[in-house]
């Protein structure tokens, strides 16, 4: 399984990234914030320990991934800071998934990047990046996917998120954070 994400899509995203530029923002941060649906995934099911965003366009890992190198004493933490490791509440349920876009935003306001679709995916190691070819392609919101990454099908877990649909309570939709410096 896995989901599309695409950033400032439509006439008032791309007015707001415009907006963005045109007001000089220094981005100090950028996080998204994926809250799991505990109802739907009931309490008996196990959580996937990570999840894993890639530019899917393109079928590489996003720069703000390339950019961190930390590790850790398990290897399924290494890339601490770039995250997608599941947040737990005191009973050790799932809440949320944060990960760090800071550069890839910075790039879209910088750069002129291309605003590429963004895939989401359970990991089941975030220390592979390489994609395997699908037996069957899918479509999903007028992209082919020919390709998904290769941990995503190793792991055997899967978790339910809530998306950013107006009907999703405001504070359980997905959230892009972005932290910055307006200049004089």
């Amino acid at each position: 399984s896995m989901t599309v994400i695409d950033l400032f899509a439509g006439t008032a995203g791309a007015a707001k990234l415009q907006d963005i530029k045109d007001n000089n923002w220094l981005v100090n941060e950028a996080n998204l914030t994926f809250t799991i649906d505990n109802t739907a995934m009931g309490t008996v099911a196990p959580e996937p320990n990570r999840i894993y965003l890639y530019d899917l366009n393109n079928k590489r890992p996003l720069i703000d991934y390339f950019a961190d190198l930390t590790t850790a004493n398990s290897s399924k933490y290494n890339k601490f800071i770039y995250g997608g490791i599941i947040q737990k509440d005191a009973s050790e349920r799932g809440t949320t998934y944060k990960i760090k876009i800071t550069n890839h935003i910075r790039n879209l306001i910088l750069k002129d990047s291309t605003n590429v679709k963004l895939g989401l995916v359970v990991t089941e190691s975030i220390n592979n990046p390489s994609n395997v070819n699908l037996f069957t392609p899918f479509a999903n919101d007028g992209v082919t996917t020919k390709f998904v990454p290769a941990m995503s099908v190793v792991n055997p877990l899967g978790t339910i998120l809530f998306g950013s649909n107006p009907s999703v309570p405001s504070n359980q939709r997905l959230k892009l954070e972005v932290y910055y410096t307006k200049p004089d």
